[in-house]
């Protein structure tokens, strides 16, 4: 059985633009040139099982951050009484912006959540 072709690249939704701007709005070296990316980027789904995460891709005439590595940002994610289900990576490589992933603590796939319960916390770089 064949897999199916990639989706084509789409623009952002608000809940992405909103989650990497909430990654974004922190101070680290490479941070200024990610989010000139942003409004650049498109987006389709990178992951089968049925989760939110998406790939990113920016526009490579975007000028390039210091964070070359695949290193990711991090932040945790609340369900509606508070605790911690899940949480939220944010990909570099090479300079660019290049993955948003969600993931569980249970067995169930989630979706990118409202930013209202993202634990933002202290987002290492």
């Amino acid at each position: 059985m064949e897999s199916p072709a990639p989706e084509e690249p789409r623009p952002l939704t608000d809940i992405e633009r909103a989650i990497l701007d909430g990654f974004l709005s922190f101070g680290f070296p490479g941070v200024e040139e990610l989010r000139s990316q942003v409004p650049t980027v498109r987006a389709r789904p990178s992951c089968s099982c049925g989760c939110g995460s998406i790939a990113l891709l920016a526009d490579r005439s975007a000028p390039a951050s210091l964070r070359t590595s695949w290193t990711p940002l991090e932040a945790a994610l609340a369900d509606g009484e508070g605790g911690v289900i899940g949480g939220l990576l944010l990909f570099t490589n090479d300079g660019y912006l290049d993955a948003l992933e969600v993931y569980s603590f249970t067995d169930e796939p989630l979706q990118l959540p409202p930013v209202d319960r993202i634990r933002w916390g202290d987002v290492r770089a």
